[in-house]
This record gives structure tokens, C-alpha cells and sequence, in this order.
């Protein structure tokens, strides 16, 4: 048998899968926590397999090392969830379908029963309304009550914006896309300020 033979039969040593890994650009310490650690280096794997790209990796491994990690699952509770799922939610998480506090409540659930992330944030209401008729309703609601600090944003004082987009996302019980809100906020008062 020749060398490069038997090389095709061994599993990825741990250097290897640790170059691997910083090339794709993994940090050093996740990288690290995957080359150690079995059961987070099969969530990375399975996440790798999906073709997942790399913004959407970054929020990936973000959600292994920092949401899932940070609740110290047993490896039971670990071995439920699958990289599909996350490479799913950090897709949604990129198109502006899911906050990053919903991915949180996403990752729990997955924990707890291990299935699909559009499912989970569909069933838990937490997907974000991108429709922009439906969010401009709400854009307008909120600043007809709340006129004075509409009419602080239009005379320059641009940190108001955040209440009239806090209002506005209790109005939309959460499910409104933060950014389009800021973004549909600052055009309104705008173009009623010319």
C-alpha cells in the first residue's frame, strides 16, 4: 500500500481540520473550541456541508459558540440539534427574516426538540413582516401618536428615532423588521419636513 494510500485512510488530524478551518475563515478560538471539542465539531461539520456561505458561516458558528454554548447543554440536548437547522436561521438571520433575539429563542427551542428553524420561528411568531405596505401603516400610526417626537426628528435631534422605532416594534408585537422601520421612519419625517 502505498503512502498517499494509507494517508486516504486516516481521519483529519487535528492540525489538519485546524488549518482547515482558519482558511475558511473560522477564528482561532472557535477553531480551537471545534478541534477540541466533539460535539460542536460535528455541529461545524454538518454546518460545512450545507455549502453555507460565509456571512452566513460567521453567524453560524457565532450561534454554536456563543447561543448554544452559553447554555451548557447536556450532550444529549446537544446532539439534538442539527447544522441544517443553523445554517437555516443564520440564512434567515442575513435576509432580515429573524432579529438576532428570535434566533436566540430559536436556538432554545432547538435545544429542547431539535427541528426545523423556519418552523420553530414560524410557530412562535417571531418571524419579521418585511411587507412594506403593512410596515408603513404602523410607521404612520406611530407617528401620529407620538407628533412631538416626530417633530424632534424632523428638527434634527436624530437619536428620537429609536423611541418612534421602539414604538413601532411594540406596536408590531416584535414581528417588524427593525431596520426597515428606521429606514421607513427617517423617509417619512423627511419627505413631510420638505
Amino acid at each position: 500500500m502505498t503512502r498517499d494510500a494509507i494517508d486516504k485512510t486516516l481521519p483529519e488530524l487535528p492540525w489538519q481540520k485546524r488549518e482547515r478551518y482558519l482558511n475558511i475563515g473560522i477564528s482561532a478560538e472557535d477553531t480551537e473550541m471545534f478541534v477540541v471539542d466533539g460535539a460542536y465539531a460535528r455541529l461545524a461539520e454538518e454546518v460545512l456541508a450545507t455549502n453555507i456561505p460565509e456571512k452566513e458561516l460567521q453567524i453560524a458558528v457565532n450561534l454554536i459558540t456563543t447561543e448554544i454554548r452559553g447554555q451548557n447543554p447536556a450532550p444529549e440536548t446537544l446532539s439534538r440539534v442539527l447544522g441544517s437547522a443553523l445554517a437555516e436561521l443564520a440564512g434567515m438571520r442575513v435576509i432580515g427574516l429573524i432579529s438576532s433575539a428570535g434566533a436566540k429563542q430559536v436556538v432554545t427551542s432547538l435545544l429542547a426538540e431539535g427541528r426545523s428553524s423556519a418552523d420553530i420561528a414560524k410557530e412562535m411568531g417571531l418571524l419579521q413582516v418585511n411587507d412594506t405596505s403593512a410596515l408603513m401603516a404602523i410607521v404612520e400610526e406611530v407617528i401620529a401618536e407620538h407628533a412631538g417626537v416626530a417633530e424632534e426628528v424632523r428638527n434634527g435631534k436624530d437619536k428620537a428615532v429609536g423611541f418612534l422605532v421602539g414604538m413601532a416594534m411594540r406596536k408590531s408585537k416584535g414581528s417588524g423588521n427593525p431596520g426597515m422601520f428606521e429606514k421607513m421612519m427617517r423617509e417619512k419625517l423627511l419627505a413631510t419636513s420638505e
